[in-house]
């Protein structure tokens, strides 16, 4: 992750140097293990590894991907918008009504589970009102654990959208480096294709 870190700084450097002052330090190892402790499950190395270059965003605004905010793990008190222990107990506290959690059926030729939200799934980015990309660490058979995918409220849609942390990373880097991705105020990072679309 350090190599795709340093692109990608180098990128926000030149291109939207406000961006950099919402990166947040590096969370150590004892806040990697009090996430996975409160959270019951282990994380992915790659996810990992991005957490202790950069622990999440200390603001909203820039958003460095169109889904919204990268999140820091909420361990210990900081500043930041949002965090992935906050969102994750949040969608737990719904997830523990027994109404939202009826099995929807299998998606996407069987690589997601069929609920609204388990967790399982935990989230890293949010736009701040529900939506944004969680982890799958309990896909369905032929998903990957790891894979990342799109978590809308009130949707039944559950994409998945990189088969890891990694990739989802290395797909923004990528983009922003050949142009195929581009800064929007409004939307953050998206690519052309999909901002001529809105």
């Amino acid at each position: 992750m350090n190599d795709l870190w340093h692109r990608f700084e180098n990128w926000l450097e030149q291109n939207i140097p406000d961006a950099l002052q919402t990166l947040n330090p590096g969370a150590s190892s004892e806040e990697i293990e009090a996430i996975q402790n409160i959270l019951g499950i282990k994380l992915p190395e790659d996810y990992i590894a991005s957490c202790m270059i950069h622990n999440g965003q200390n603001q909203e605004l820039p958003s460095l991907t169109r889904w919204g905010t990268l999140l820091s793990l909420g361990v210990v008190k900081d500043s930041s918008f949002n965090t992935v222990r906050v969102e994750w107990e949040m969608l737990k506290s719904v997830y523990e009504e027994d109404w939202i959690n009826e099995p929807e059926g299998n998606r996407q030729n069987n690589l997601v589970k069929g609920f609204w939200w388990i967790p399982q799934w935990v989230p890293i980015i949010s736009d701040g009102s529900g939506n944004g990309l969680c982890l799958d660490l309990d896909p369905e058979g032929n998903g990957t654990r790891g894979q990342v995918i799109e978590f809308i409220h009130d949707s039944e849609s559950r994409e998945v959208i990189a088969p890891s942390f990694r990739a989802l990373f290395e797909q923004l880097v990528n983009g922003v480096e050949e142009g195929s991705i581009v800064y929007n105020e409004e939307w953050g990072l998206i690519s052309r294709d999909e901002l001529g679309d809105l």
